[in-house]
């Protein structure tokens, strides 16, 4: 799946880093990429299960 263009400040949670997983775009200060958080939604999986499995420490 292809990623549309955001308008608004995104870098306040994304990060696109070379030297971080080639450069994917993860959500800030993690490993997580954007793509997953897609993912998740796409099979129905939530929003919950997603921050339970990737940012327990939030939930």
């Amino acid at each position: 799946m292809k990623i549309p263009p955001v308008k608004g400040n995104i870098t306040l949670i994304l990060d696109s880093d070379p030297e971080i997983m080639s450069g994917t775009l993860v959500f800030m200060e993690t490993r997580v990429p954007l793509q997953t958080f897609f993912d998740y939604l796409e099979c129905e999986a939530g929003l919950a299960k997603f921050l339970r499995s990737h940012f327990d420490f939030w939930v």
